[in-house]
């Protein structure tokens, strides 16, 4: 197990204390069942909630702000796309999804978005997958689409355009390539 930073104590009392406390539990709380005992194992349950209440207050994490969030953190957006950074430009699409905290700094997540598009001459979404840092450009595979991005390939960067504020703005790039036989209905 490779541990850093300041959790190091923490998180290693923490798994030890786990692994005792699981072995006494289990022993003692599956005798109590099989006696049919239900006040044994009523406390027992009573005593193992106390002790999670006490671990998770003792794992440290990062406070929530503009671009940090506790590890295992569920983020679900559905965002406007616009054509520039300014909730008053043009909306051409929209991102919708869900991002999971997973580092213990709290500024790495693994994401899962749809972009749906509505353009002049591109009407489709594209879904991608992939790990998202909060403060630097990220890119992130595209694993599928529909309407004229069926079948298309490449990958979608998100960069920071304005991390302060109630909002956070980003830069999303598109690096789309159509094999041979996946020509978009509405060529450029």
């Amino acid at each position: 197990m490779l541990l850093d930073g300041p959790n190091n104590n923490a998180l290693v009392t923490f798994n030890i204390s786990y692994s005792v406390l699981e072995e006494t539990l289990t022993a003692e709380l599956y005798e109590a069942i099989q006696q049919a005992d239900s006040e044994i194992a009523e406390a027992w349950f009573d005593q193992a909630a106390e002790y999670w209440k006490q671990a998770i207050a003792l794992t440290p994490g990062p406070s929530i702000s503009q671009t940090t969030t506790p590890f295992g953190t569920l983020y679900v957006f559905h965002d406007p796309l616009t054509l520039k950074a300014n909730s008053n430009s043009k909306i051409v699409g929209t991102a919708e999804g869900t991002s999971i905290t997973s580092s213990l700094n709290g500024l790495q997540s693994i994401s899962i978005a749809k972009i749906t598009l509505m353009m002049n001459h591109y009407k489709g979404s594209i879904s991608v997958v992939g790990g998202t840092h909060n403060t630097k450009p990220s890119n992130h595979p595209v694993v599928g689409g529909t309407g004229d991005f069926l079948f298309v390939q490449g990958y979608v960067t998100s960069s920071p355009v304005d991390l302060s504020g109630i909002t956070v703005t980003y830069k999303i790039q598109f690096h789309l390539y159509w094999p041979p036989y996946a020509i978009p209905s509405h060529p450029k």
